[in-house]
């Protein structure tokens, strides 16, 4: 006799090769320049992996310590691109 709810199983995970990986991240979080010098220094295809990155590690159960500040300096310099005409970075030499 069959179980009345039948087990589905879970879809693979996805694996994204343009994704960031965990030791990448903390790269980033470590590093001694901070977010304020750093993220405007980021092309924008890094910036948005970067992004993606930190709002998976904020949805964990105990992310680093400091991706929320990061996250939201990320986001301010996400919004203050896409206001620029050009999209380009303000204040990089």
């Amino acid at each position: 006799m069959e179980p009345a709810h039948a087990t589905v199983p879970a879809p693979p995970a996805r694996h994204d090769p343009s994704a960031m990986n965990s030791s990448r991240l903390l790269h980033y979080i470590n590093d001694p320049r901070g977010p304020e010098e750093l993220l405007p220094t980021l092309p924008a295809e890094e910036l948005a992996k970067l992004l993606d990155a930190l709002f998976q590690n904020l949805d964990t159960p105990e992310p680093e310590f400091g991706a929320q500040a990061w996250y939201e300096m990320a986001v301010e310099e996400s919004s203050r691109r896409s206001a620029a005409p050009d999209g380009a970075a303000h204040g990089v030499a």
